[in-house]
């Protein structure tokens, strides 16, 4: 399987970077992410994220390189690498997902809904 890549420019220059290596900068460089080593995604979560951006599995797999294969199997309530699951993660917020722990919604359980205009600001 090929890895998803981006197109990075920095200071004028330009580079091919993994998607996957996006994700990790991206985690060591904004602290606001600190949160996700305290959050571990649900499968649950994961089926409901693509959901509301309309994803296939295959989809998400070229997203970020994971195989639709693991995706699967862990949807089905599988075990999946905790670096996967931050990547996951990594990519359904920067799609415009926001995920709830339990508990952080009176009266509700774990959740995930997508992010509005008004949290952009």
């Amino acid at each position: 399987m090929r890895s998803a890549a981006r197109r990075v420019c920095c200071n004028g220059a330009s580079q091919k970077v993994s998607c996957e290596r996006i994700a990790v900068l991206s985690f060591v460089f904004n602290p606001q992410l600190s949160k996700i080593e305290s959050f571990m995604l649900k499968h649950s979560q994961c089926r409901a994220a693509r959901a509301l951006l309309d994803w296939t599995q295959r989809d998400l797999a070229e997203r970020t390189s994971i195989s639709a294969v693991s995706i699967r199997a862990f949807e089905k309530g599988g075990d999946m690498r905790e670096s996967n699951l931050r990547l996951l993660t990594l990519t359904f917020e920067a799609a415009g997902i926001i995920f709830q722990a339990d508990g952080e919604v009176t009266g509700g359980g774990i959740g995930v809904r997508l992010r509005s205009s008004i949290d952009d600001a």
